[in-house]
């Protein structure tokens, strides 16, 4: 009954909202909204607004093809474009707005569309061509009325531009040649005129391009005027030749030298030229007035004033021919063009460079320096010629790398020498001992160049240079190890090659090892120096050394002189004379029960020294087992392996002993034996194993908490009693705190707080950890994976509720058009469509379909499983455009439920008509070369249903043409070339607007017209041939061909000749030319004859023909035809008879009209010779006349005929003959006389190593001229100069004396040569020479210098034992004096490194002995500075330590000092213990490690070289030790035997030397364990065991060791591996007295263990708290609120949160504290310092020995408190200042000094109250160190000033307490500290705490660099 009043509830509810439903209404409606017909397609143009009174929501729809709404916002946006102009002017259409219950509201509305500026203003004419001829005046109106129109209304006023942007870059100026006039405008159109503004030239461009851009306001448009030029005869002519030219000044007269060539700039109808010199009056050249050729109309003579620059300008002016018939010609700036042309006139070269002698012959020392100039030689050369011709370069043809020429040239007469630039090439020894060389003079700036050229004989002279040389250089000999005293090792030999004698040379071996060895100084017998023990240290022993490496000296003259090197190689041959040793003193290792191998590989290896680094001389090494048949060993490799599986029962105590012994089977063989130990263990060999491997389970998502969800077992073969076989489970992985497991049993159940959601997680992998607990632990995981079953609980729905999709009307019958979404989170769902509820449908125009009328409601069907839409009939888009359907998704499973949704169909259109253009193919022509950018023609596409979107070219090759994708304009895009292409096609294509979008296409056809658009192009630009002269009619004498890349008859090329030239004739076709018959070419009278050759085209279109024209030159070879001739018939000179030689007397001129080798004289003395002395010759090439023989004492007149021959002499040439008269006057100068010195090379000695500027010699010599010619200067011939200075030497021009320019040194270079010159100072000086040798004696300048290696000193290396007695050798050291032996005596000295005067040394040998005893344990090496000396009372030091490594006179001695076993090993405990201790659990394994001691030698083997042993307390023999590690473990059972506590004493020994030491090892049992749960992860945990064992173990527990036993994860309750938590368990040990007062030592139970700790934990709980324990004794889950972090980590993570903000809170409060603390303390001390009565007078303070005083902060005024009562003698210490020979710079050394008045910045004693902790303050000091070379400074304290006392600075470091560190230095900061500096007053009371505490005794002064 209750549930029908509750469905009748329901219903009246449900009716009562049905009857009180109302439909929305529209608030805003889009109604009478103005929108721009540009308004962008997708655009938002309104937002509908409707509203539900019931409250509801509201969903929009729209009725209109050009709009759609998003039925949710209502937004409103654009889905197609709007035209204004084809009359979309107003639209209308409905809007509807639909509430929840479905009730809606239909409205029609209007929308006005506004015009927008979308069309482009254009021009009314597509293309523009325009013609103007080039002399249109500037101004004119090239095209009137140029108009633009637009269709558009609301545009702004038109405006046209010009724009150079979108043009060929040629015409970037068109803008400025053309200008627009405006001359009306208005919104919708523009006109105006095109106006010409600059003038035009048809040469320089012949078309333009005007880009012109239209703008509406909004939109720009682009058009294109072409515009071409039409040439007219209007341009001046040009030169296509003015180049400049060179002439010989011996060119006959009438010679063609150059020539012009001008043409007319005007390309159509060119004019002839004319051409005129304009400004030069034409007295060497003139210019043809037609053909341009240049020629000379006087004899040219290069030394003529007139020609003194060398050259000639010719100004030349080329006119236009105005009237061929009256010769008219242009002189207006348009017809005429004028050049310069430059005319060189060059000397001729017919003199070669000539020496004065016919050879020089000079002698040179061998080791002559490199730069030196050969004594004796100076060559003279002299080339009478002028300019150019006169310069000439020395060569010298051989032995270039030896000697070298200077200088490197001359012009016209030049000194010469040779000097050596490599002497080291130059060896009397070796040879040559005689040079040749040949010197040139060639001349360097002639095209044919003549030589000169003279031998020069060198010979050289022997010194003594070469060093001792060893036979072989190096030597290598083997001795055996045991070779006794003075046995021969090898005899070296050396020779100098010097005197080829060896008595001179003295040996000397030198090398680390040399003092084993004994070499004889003059034999060079190398012998083993005798020794007690050959074969053992410290004799030669192959163990201890393998191979000496020695370095053998051999000094000639006696030991003085020169010395080298050589190396002596001695090996050492091996001895069998050592036992094997094995690796280890014995060997231990374990193996399991029924193995045959052990756990570690047992192989037993020894060292033999005698079989060392590849040695064999102790054989093969055998190995054997003796004690045991139960063993084997490899007796090769030392294998030892189990016979058979080994069982624990064969064992004696469970491990094996036996010996094994190693033999080397040499020819002396040698034994020796080692124990091994092998203990059997049994090994927890079996992992727990799941069966199954993995579980699978499935719960409900309700279970219930603390549910059981499945029972797992694992097994373990192990033995279920032992540890080894307990099982124990955790869930290591995969809970998610929803699962725990039972840690014993295995039972798997939800926990406490767990819930499961099928939709969130529908499945859990748990990785289960069984683990058993052996030693080591096994472990066995298995994997178990819940699955949560789900339950039928929620509703299906659509995703989303209203859906949404677009069909195209054409689409087929049974097409799947839309698949619905729906969804169920229940997994049993099972899901079904349908259609079911109200429908309904609108058209295009926006009014619903009647259903009646047209069936809407079976248009589509749905697929009841798949939710899949299909079309159920053909659709028509004009009868309803959008379909909605209600729809219902069902879950058909238990129980059934459902939902609603809304699926919403828009049908579009399909576009089905494609645009067509209106004929397939278009044909058209065009002329070629049309400019880019010109208009071809417009193509129209149509298209019945939709308008054109664009045009495009979809196949256009090479970009021919370009289209407009608005409007289907065509136009050409690239260069249209008949000669390349004469026809093309394209493809337009057509697109609509439509959907799809269609497209159609059309093909052009374009064929390209041929124009004659090339000229002619000759092959080469000009043509040049050479032809004989000759008379016509000739053969063809050049062809020329032309080439025309036109077509047709355009291309057709005829040939023409200028009508000028009527010499010759030219094929028309074939451009053949030849002389006409009657013609003569001669070159006298024309020597370059100049032709004009025109090539043109269309022979039969004369109308459009094209030519070229270019210049054909033939140069007229020469004919032999003239006789040369004199200038004048006799020549005469006057000279004076001291004329130098070569000098030149007088030139002969000739010349001939005749060209090239017809032209070339050559002059010759003829037979009748009125000379018979020949005292001069004539030049052959020259004529020049010179100076053969010295004229001096030979005054008089000499005659003499010449005889010129054209042809260069050769024969059938031409002569003429002149004659020669000269007159010789006597002369009145002489060359100087030289007095000093007296002879030729002579010798002057200089002292070395003396000063600059030091006296030389004094030269002179004497002139009896009078006058400048009697006036001498002094100077050096060097390099060729002369000059007064070189390098080394200066000579005073006035008074000849040579001075030092530098510090000779003798051992650099021992002499050096001077060529020396006395001069005149005629206006011809006269000199001579003299050559002098410089010999630098020696003097004691050099200090002695050990033997040096890469610029640094070898250092010597020795050995000795430490108990050597005194006077034993060490060895030796060597040093050499370069000087000679008169100041070449060595001592020696050790300067640092002796400080404990341990050694001595021979000052006069070298030899080091030891002086007292030393011990290696005291010092391990000693390093010795050795300096050697000349001066036996030599004081000098060298006190900077970096330049002891490079002063050769400073040699590092290192002496090692080898060991002696004389000191005993010492055993290291632990910090604070006096005995070992250990503990280890009675359940054991064999060889459990339990403790390890270690201990450490003195001696040179260190700890490696202690072995340890158990002595005594090892009862049963039950514990065993590492020999080598001193680790500790069990050899049998613990468990067996019930004692418990062993008391081991332990012994280490390094074989002779031994120490003890009591270790105590503590066997425990489970109930001494004590478990501690630590809230730290193990690895912290393991870190802090040290600090663990400290704490447990205070005085307060009574417990005197502690021993951590074992150390494990912590495991929860519910199973889980905690990773904050850890298990340690611990065990204690107490320690009480026997009767006797021995102690005695109990094992804690667990439970008093417990007891004392916990008390402990009481008593400290701060020191418990910092270890982070727990709990103690607990074996359940931790009960510290910690443990809750395995959780809820975000709890974690919170009250760390709250944790750091309260520490925040407290360091903020402590801040704010200090800084109040701080300012009080300020106020009061300011306050003191203005309230002190009378000042304090300053008194002596009293300073600690032992402190370091810091000058820096040194401070008179401040005073101590406690200095009153201070002793006033203390010593005060001050800083001392080190030189750099002390080791550590850095070291103060604390000195007693009288008191001073001063203070120090010390550390404070302790003011704080007595209940607060004290600190101590660190003392800063500071030391200077000095520089090397500055001196000591004395520190002055100051003087106490008593008027008024100056503030103390007071420093204060915030610093950690002070801390004692390695040699008394602090680490560096990582950080700077801050320090305080606080300006304090002067009162005792305040200062108090600087009075300086006390040091403790074992503490150094501190130092801080």
């Amino acid at each position: 009954m209750a549930t029908m009043m509750i469905k009748i509830l329901l219903a009246l509810c449900f009716y009562q909202g049905i009857v009180e439903a109302a439909e929305p209404r529209f608030i805003d409606s889009m109604n009478l909204l103005v929108i721009q017909e540009d308004a962008v397609v997708g655009s938002s143009v309104y937002t509908l607004y409707a509203v539900d009174p019931d409250g509801g929501p509201v969903t929009y729809g729209i009725i209109a093809d050009m709009f759609k709404v998003n039925e949710n916002t209502g937004v409103v946006t654009l889905t197609r474009p709007l035209d204004y102009d084809i009359g979309e002017i107003a639209l209308y259409f409905d809007v509807i707005a639909r509430d929840a219950n479905n009730l809606e509201i239909v409205e029609s509305v209007s929308v006005n569309v506004v015009d927008a500026n979308d069309n482009k203003a254009v021009f009314t004419r597509s293309t523009y061509d325009i013609r103007v001829p080039e002399t249109t005046p500037v101004g004119t109106i090239i095209f009137a009325n140029l108009t633009v129109v637009d269709r558009d209304y609301v545009n702004k006023f038109l405006q046209v531009r010009c724009d150079t942007s979108r043009v060929d870059v040629v015409y970037k100026d068109s803008c400025n040649i053309f200008l627009l006039e405006v001359l009306a405008f208005t919104t919708r159109s523009w006109r105006g005129n095109l106006i010409l503004n600059q003038s035009l030239d048809f040469e320089s461009r012949p078309t333009y391009q005007i880009g012109l851009i239209t703008n509406d306001g909004k939109n720009d448009h682009a058009q294109s005027i072409e515009i071409q030029v039409i040439d007219v005869n209007d341009a001046p002519p040009y030169f296509i030749r003015q180049v400049p030219a060179v002439v010989s000044e011996d060119t006959p007269v009438g010679t063609v030298v150059n020539y012009v060539i001008a043409i007319d700039g005007d390309k159509n109808n060119p004019r002839q030229i004319r051409y005129r010199l304009t400004c030069t009056d034409g007295k060497y050249f003139a210019v043809d007035y037609i053909s341009g050729n240049i020629t000379n109309i006087a004899v040219l003579n290069r030394e003529n004033p007139d020609l003194a620059l060398g050259f000639v300008d010719l100004c030349i002016q080329a006119s236009e021919l105005i009237d061929p018939t009256t010769g008219e010609i242009g002189n207006t700036s348009d017809t005429t063009a004028d050049t310069t042309i430059r005319i060189s006139v060059l000397d001729v070269n017919d003199n070669a460079p000539k020496f004065k002698e016919n050879n020089y012959v000079v002698s040179i020392y061998e080791n002559i320096p490199n730069e030196s100039a050969l004594p004796d030689l100076i060559m003279t050369v002299t080339d009478e010629d002028t300019g150019t011709a006169n310069f000439y370069k020395f060569v010298l043809l051989n032995h270039t790398d030896i000697f070298a020429i200077f200088p490197d040239s001359g012009q016209a007469q030049t000194t010469a020498s040779i000097k050596v630039i490599n002497t080291t090439k130059i060896d009397y020894e070796v040879g040559p001992r005689q040079y040749f060389l040949d010197v040139l003079a060639v001349e360097t700036q002639t095209t044919n160049p003549k030589t000169g050229s003279v031998r020069v004989t060198v010979n050289i002279l022997d010194v003594n240079d070469n060093l001792p040389i060893f036979d072989p250089p190096d030597y290598i000999r083997t001795i055996p190890e045991d070779a006794v005293g003075d046995t021969l090792v090898v005899t070296v030999t050396a020779t100098d090659a010097d005197n080829n004698q060896v008595s001179d040379i003295v040996f000397s071996l030198v090398g680390n090892g040399a003092d084993k060895f004994a070499i004889e100084s003059r034999t060079g017998a190398v012998t083993v120096k005798s020794c007690p023990t050959p074969g053992l240290r410290p004799c030669i022993d192959y163990e201890d050394r393998k191979q000496y490496q020695l370095t053998v000296m051999a000094r000639d003259e006696n030991g003085r002189g020169r010395e080298s090197t050589g190396s002596l190689t001695v090996n050492i041959e091996n001895i069998n004379d050592n036992k094997p040793q094995f690796r280890l003193p014995s060997y231990l290792r374990y193996i399991n029960e029924g193995e045959i191998l052990t756990i570690d590989p047992l192989v037993v290896s020894i060292t033999d020294a005698d079989n060392k680094d590849g040695d064999t001389v102790g054989a093969p090494t055998t190995f054997a087992i003796q004690g045991t048949t139960l063993w084997r060993i490899d007796n090769r490799t030392g294998n030892i392996t189990a016979v058979a599986p080994i069982g624990y029962e064969q064992s004696a105590n469970g491990y094996f002993n036996f010996t094994v012994s190693a033999t080397n089977t040499g020819n002396r063989p040698n034994t020796n034996f080692v124990p091994v130990y092998i203990i059997v263990i049994d090994k927890n060999n079996f992992s727990p194993t799941f069966v199954p491997a993995n579980y699978t389970e499935f719960v409900d998502e309700d279970i219930p908490f603390n549910s059981p969800v499945i029972l797992i077992t694992a097994t373990d073969d192990d033995s279920p009693t032992s540890e080894n076989g307990k099982i124990e489970y955790t869930i290591v992985s995969g809970s998610q705190g929803k699962f725990v497991i039972d840690r014993n049993s295995g039972q798997i159940s939800t926990s406490s707080v767990a819930t499961f959601d099928y939709d969130v997680q529908r499945e859990y992998q748990l990785r289960i950890l069984a683990r058993d607990g052996g030693k080591p632990q096994k472990t066995g995981t298995s994997m178990v994976t819940v699955f949560v079953r789900d339950k039928n609980n929620r509703l299906p729905y659509f995703v989303p509720t209203t859906q949404r999709f677009e069909v195209n009307e054409n689409v087929a019958l049974d097409t799947v058009v839309y698949t619905v979404k729906a969804t169920d989170p229940d997994v049993s769902a099972v899901l079904r469509y349908k259609f079911e509820g109200p429908k309904s449908a609108i058209t295009p125009q926006g009014t619903d379909v009647d259903i009646n009328a047209y069936n809407f409601g079976d248009l589509f069907t749905i697929e009841p499983n798949t939710g899949r839409i299909k079309t159920a009939r053909q659709l028509d888009r004009d009868r309803s455009s959008v379909i909605t359907y209600q729809m219902i998704v069902e879950d058909t499973a238990s129980p059934g439920q459902s939902g609603t949704g809304t699926i919403i169909i828009t049908v579009l259109e399909y576009n089905d008509s494609p645009p067509y253009f209106e004929r397939p193919v278009y044909t058209l022509t065009i002329d070629e070369e049309r400019p880019i950018g010109t208009f071809v023609t417009t193509l129209v596409a149509m298209d019945d249903d939709n308008t054109i979107a664009r045009y495009e070219m979809i196949s256009n090759p090479n970009n021919y043409f370009a289209i407009s994708q608005s409007t289907g304009v065509i136009s050409i895009n690239g260069r249209l070339d008949y000669e390349q292409m004469n026809a093309t096609e394209f493809i337009v294509q057509a697109y609509d607007n439509g959907v799809p979008q269609l497209s159609g296409s059309t093909t052009v056809s374009v064929l390209i017209r041929n124009i004659n658009d090339n000229s002619p192009r000759f092959i080469n630009d000009t043509y040049t041939k050479e032809v004989r002269e000759q008379k016509g009619p000739s053969g063809v004498l050049l062809q020329v061909s032309a080439n025309d890349i036109d077509l047709e008859d355009f291309g057709v090329v005829r040939y023409r000749l200028d009508s000028r030239k009527t010499q010759f004739e030219i094929q028309d076709v074939t451009g053949e030319i030849k002389l006409r018959a009657g013609q003569e070419l001669d070159r006298e009278s024309e020597a370059i004859v100049a032709v004009q050759v025109t090539a043109y085209d269309s022979p039969n279109t004369p109308e459009v023909r094209r030519e070229f024209t270019i210049p054909v030159y033939f140069i007229i070879l020469d004919a032999n035809d003239n006789e040369p001739k004199f200038s004048r018939a006799i020549y005469s000179a006057t000279i004076i008879e001291t004329i130098v030689l070569g000098a030149e007397v007088v030139p002969l001129i000739a010349s001939d009209l005749d060209f090239g080798e017809n032209a070339n004289l050559a002059f010759y003395k003829t037979q009748n010779i009125l000379d018979p002395n020949d005292y001069f010759a004539v030049g052959k090439q020259s004529g020049k006349v010179t100076v053969d023989k010295s004229l001096v004492g030979r005054s008089g007149e000499y005659r003499f005929e010449v005889e010129v021959r054209d042809r260069d002499g050769v024969p059938l040439y031409l002569t003429a003959t002149a004659t020669v008269i000269i007159t010789v006057l006597p002369a009145t100068n002489s060359p100087p006389v030289w007095v000093y010195p007296p002879y030729e090379n002579m010798t002057i000695d200089v002292l070395e190593s003396q000063y600059y500027g030091m006296f030389v010699y004094d030269c002179h010599a004497e002139d009896g001229d009078d006058g400048p010619s009697g006036i001498i200067d002094y100077g050096f011939m060097h390099g060729g100069i002369f000059t007064n200075q070189t390098k080394e030497f200066h000579i005073n021009r006035v008074t000849g004396v040579i001075r030092a320019e530098i510090v000779y040194d003798r051992e650099q270079v021992d002499r050096y040569f001077l060529q020396i010159i006395a001069r005149d100072n005629d206006v011809n000086p006269q000199s001579t020479s003299r050559f002098v040798t410089v010999k630098i004696l020696d003097v004691d300048d050099n200090a002695p210098t050990f033997p040096m290696s890469n610029g640094v000193v070898i250092p010597y290396d020795f050995e000795v034992y430490e108990d050597s007695p005194a006077g034993t050798f060490i060895g030796s050291v060597t040093a050499i004096d370069r000087d000679l032996p008169q100041y070449s005596k060595i001592y020696y000295v050790i300067l640092a490194g002796n400080e404990k005067g341990k050694f001595r040394i021979n000052e006069t040998t070298g030899e080091i002995r030891l002086n007292n005893s030393i011990d290696r344990e005291d010092q391990a090496m000693f390093t010795l500075f050795i300096n050697a000396t000349n001066n036996v009372n030599d004081y000098s030091v060298i006190r900077n330590r970096r330049k002891r490594a490079t002063s050769p006179s400073m040699t590092t001695v290192r002496i090692n000092v080898r060991d002696r076993n004389d000191v005993a090993p010492r055993f290291i405990y632990p910090a604070g213990a006096t005995k070992y201790h250990g503990c280890v659990s009675v359940n054991a394994p064999y060889g459990q490690s339990i403790l390890q001691v270690s201990a450490t030698d003195d001696d040179s083997g260190g700890p490696a070289g202690v072995r340890f042993s158990i002595i005594g307390g090892n009862q049963d023999d039950m514990f065993t030790i590492n020999s080598r590690t001193g680790m500790i473990s069990n050899r049998n059972f613990l468990s067996r035997n019930a004692r418990r506590v062993y008391d081991l004493m332990v012994d280490a020994n390094d074989t002779s030397l031994v120490d003890t030491a009591e270790a105590y090892i503590f066997v425990t049992t489970d109930g001494n364990e004590e478990k501690l749960v630590i809230l730290q992860p193990e690895s912290e945990v393991r870190r802090s065991v040290p600090q663990l064992i400290r704490t447990l173990s205070m005085n307060s527990t009574g417990i005197k060791y502690i021993c951590v036993t074992n150390i494990r994860d912590h495991v929860m309750d519910d199973g889980t591996i905690s990773d904050t938590s850890t298990d340690v368990y611990v065990t204690g040990i107490s320690e009480g007295r026997a009767a006797d007062g021995s102690p005695t030592f109990t094992i804690l139970p667990k439970s008093d263990l417990n007891a004392r700790l916990t008390k402990a934990q009481a008593e400290n709980k701060r020191d418990f708290d910092a270890l982070y324990i727990d709990s103690m004794g607990k074996t359940g889950e931790s009960s510290s609120f910690l443990s809750i972090f395995d959780e809820t980590p975000v709890l974690v993570v919170l009250i760390i949160i709250i944790l750091l903000i309260i520490l925040a809170l407290i360091l903020f409060c402590l801040a704010c504290f200090c800084i109040r603390e701080s300012k009080q303390k300020k106020i009061k001390k300011y306050r003191n310092e203005h309230m002190v009565g009378a000042p304090i007078q300053p008194v002596a303070q009293p300073v600690d020995v032992g402190k370091s005083v810091n000058p820096v902060y040194d401070n008179t005024a401040f005073v101590p408190a406690a200095a009153a009562a201070a002793p006033t003698s203390a010593p005060v210490p001050v800083p001392v200042i080190l030189n750099d020979d002390v080791d550590d710079p850095a070291v103060f050394t604390p000195q007693p000094v009288e008191p001073q008045e001063y203070a120090t910045v010390q550390r404070p004693v302790n003011t704080t109250p007595p209940n607060e902790p004290e600190t101590e303050e660190p003392v800063i000091v500071t030391t200077i160190e000095p520089e090397d070379d500055l001196p000591e400074p004395s520190y002055r304290p100051p003087t106490p000033v008593a008027e008024e006392p100056e503030p103390v600075i007071e420093t204060v470091v915030d610093d950690e307490p002070e801390q004692h560190y390695i040699n008394d230095l602090p680490p560096p900061l990582e950080d700077e500290e801050e320090i305080d500096t606080v300006i304090i007053a002067d009162s005792p009371e305040v200062n108090r705490r600087h009075t300086t505490p006390p040091i403790q005794e074992e503490e150094e002064p501190r130092t801080s660099l």
